[in-house]
Parts: C-alpha cells; structure tokens; sequence
C-alpha cells in the first residue's frame, strides 16, 4: 500500500495497525515514520498468514491528524 501525502502541509502519523475480526492473520511493517511531509509518501508492506480456512478479512487503519482519520484500507484472503 502506498500513503501519499496530499495536502499542503505535513501529515503527522500516530498510528498503522491492522483492525478487525481476523487482523491475527495480517502483519504489517511500514516506512512512514510519524510524520510524511507535502507531497511524499511512504509504504505499507502487509503479510497474510491465515490461522483458519475460509475468507479473512480486516483492513489497515492508519490513524493521523488530518480529517476522517483513521483511513483504511481493507483487506481480504482466503485460508486453505
């Protein structure tokens, strides 16, 4: 996943984890720091490895300053 910094002024990060009813399955490591200054972004490496069969789904949440935080992006797989 790739955040990009938008706006006119830095975007202070508090947080990215991994939220929802299979996020046990989801890792992830990122190069975002707390902050991303004007036009720059960072990236969001996640690793699935499913704890049971059938769908698992949770999604990314990055929690910041800027409005409607925290953003998401979900995410889903399938454990064999």
């Amino acid at each position: 996943i790739t955040l990009t910094n938008m706006d006119n002024v830095t975007l202070v990060i508090r947080s990215v984890s991994i939220a929802g009813v299979s996020r046990a399955d989801y890792s992830q490591t990122n190069t975002c720091g707390s902050r991303v200054t004007k036009g720059a972004s960072c990236s969001i490496t996640v690793t699935f490895t499913p704890m049971a069969t059938g769908t698992r789904s949770a999604q990314v949440s990055i929690t910041d300053l800027a409005g409607g935080s925290p953003q998401t992006a979900q995410l889903s797989g399938t454990g064999q």
